[in-house]
């Protein structure tokens, strides 16, 4: 086992397209405040933004290759290696669903049940494509 006092998630990396919109995506519908940014002598940009506790940390490659096709869609994005989404806890996917079409958000998969894991969950997909899902524990 690695030698940790305590494990706790301390952020996740997403390559975006243009970092100042996915930062203001990201301020607006989480309330993501900045937390540090930087640009490397390559010319990748980084900032980190958060909010409680957890941080997503966005890069701007100069030379970024957009996320491909099949990595924007639930089913597909599971058959390929790597990252598959972002989650978020939420008390009520059925009351947060309305909201979420109501702002325009790029809906990916509605409200759904998985009995095995005793969650009710469902996506969205940021500027980029990226998938986050909004997830409920079931009693």
């Amino acid at each position: 086992m690695i030698p940790l006092a305590t494990l706790r998630a301390h952020h996740v990396g997403l390559v975006v397209a243009d970092l100042e919109a996915s930062q203001a995506w990201y301020r607006t519908h989480f309330g993501m405040e900045e937390r540090s940014r930087t640009v490397s002598p390559t010319g990748l940009k980084i900032v980190y933004i958060g909010r409680d506790g957890f941080e997503i940390e966005l890069f701007q490659h100069p030379e970024g290759v957009p996320l491909a096709g099949a990595r924007k869609e639930l089913g597909s994005s599971l058959q390929e290696g790597g990252f598959a989404h972002l989650a978020f806890a939420c008390d009520d996917v059925d009351a947060l669903w309305p909201a979420l079409e109501a702002a325009g958000h790029n809906l990916a998969s509605p409200p759904a049940v998985n009995e095995d894991l005793r969650v009710k969950y469902c996506f969205i997909r940021d500027l980029d494509g990226n998938l986050i899902e909004f997830v409920q524990v079931l009693g």
